[in-house]
């Protein structure tokens, strides 16, 4: 099947939102890490393209599939950015807020808990 770009980026933040909703329903900081450790994930600290919510959110997929140039995720807001249009626009970007659950855990996660998730850079 052949997506439109639209499709593709709708696609994509829905697999982003999917991913946040997952980590979010598992419900404290504590709770996320030992969903993130069941499935493998580990992450770098201070690090918004190699953390663990990053790595869990882009596991199962391939972003660059559906137009994604980069997923960035932070305390506040996790940015969608796209490769820029056929026609020589900028890259454009889409910004999600953290969910408050996921927002603590990573705030946890980088002030050096949950030391069995840090992956080397």
């Amino acid at each position: 099947m052949i997506f439109g770009e639209n499709d593709r980026k709708l696609e994509a933040v829905g697999r982003v939102l999917e991913a946040l909703a997952q980590l979010d329903g598992c419900g404290p900081p504590d709770r996320i890490a030992a969903a993130l450790a069941r499935h493998g994930v580990s992450g770098v600290r201070k690090s918004p393209c190699k953390c663990p919510v990053h790595e869990f959110v882009v596991r199962s997929w391939k972003p660059e599939e559906y137009g994604v140039a980069e997923i960035t995720v932070g305390v506040v807001s996790v940015c969608v950015w796209f490769h820029p249009e056929q026609d020589g626009h900028q890259r454009s970007r889409l910004v999600l807020n953290t969910p408050e659950r996921v927002s603590v855990f990573m705030e946890k996660f980088d002030n050096g808990e949950y030391p069995l998730l840090v992956k080397e850079a």
